[in-house]
């Protein structure tokens, strides 16, 4: 009995002493620890975007690009004497030689055919380089116009135009007029209100005495950077 008692006093003493942990501690987590790996810097480069800095904000240098040519009232290049390019483009008007009077066209703007010396923007025939250069044999009827006097319309092939509104004298025998006329018929002169900054060549066969038969035959050369380019065909005679 008495060793029952001691052996209770025991654990009883056992149980009272005071725990080794301090209090409010969380208990010791018994899972073993993970360890930690570190962080690749590269890895958050690549998550993550740098803003651009102030160097590579700065735009590439840009090629200077060449600046458009502006149509000067003299061409400064060599050779483009606009009474050298008038003497030439009569020569091949008298020979009918449109193959070669077709590079001396404007490439954009052909060339305009009047048969007066009024230029009608909206009746006047105009032809390509491509058309003019087989204008002799092309055998299609175009209406140019209407006559003087009679009001009819000017129906007829290139070729035939040709022979009674450009090349209807032998104008190559008379010597060029630039800027300024010898004939002078009523239907009146707007060539330089059509061709603002062109230069307008005559040749004039004057009239027979007696007669009232004189012609004129008149091209109109406009220029830009580079020569001279003919882009009016103009037909002058007396009319009623």
């Amino acid at each position: 009995m008495r060793r029952s008692l001691l052996l209770a006093s025991l654990f009883v003493a056992s149980c009272a002493q005071p725990s080794t942990e301090p209090a409010g501690a969380d208990p010791v987590d018994a899972r073993p620890a993970v360890p930690e790996v570190a962080s690749d810097p590269t890895d958050a480069a690549a998550s993550e975007v740098a803003p651009p800095s102030s160097e590579s904000m700065v735009a590439p240098p840009v090629a200077p690009t060449a600046t458009p040519a502006v149509p000067s009232a003299r061409p400064p290049v060599a050779g483009t004497d606009v009474h050298a390019v008038a003497d030439e483009a009569l020569r091949l008007i008298a020979a009918r030689d449109v193959r070669a009077l077709s590079a001396m066209v404007h490439p954009k703007w052909g060339v305009r055919f009047t048969p007066y010396s009024y230029v009608d923007t909206t009746t006047n025939v105009v032809l390509t380089r491509a058309q003019l250069e087989s204008a002799m044999t092309d055998p299609t009827v175009r209406t140019w116009g209407s006559y003087d006097g009679r009001g009819d319309p000017i129906r007829a092939t290139a070729a035939g135009y040709w022979s009674e509104f450009v090349w209807n004298k032998d104008y190559a025998k008379s010597k060029p007029l630039f800027d300024a006329r010898r004939g002078g018929g009523l239907a009146g002169d707007n060539a330089a209100t059509v061709y603002p900054g062109a230069h307008v060549v005559e040749w004039y066969v004057p009239a027979r005495p007696d007669w009232l038969d004189w012609g004129a035959l008149r091209l109109v050369f406009a220029p830009d950077a580079t020569r001279w380019w003919l882009v009016g065909v103009i037909h002058d005679q007396w009319v009623i």
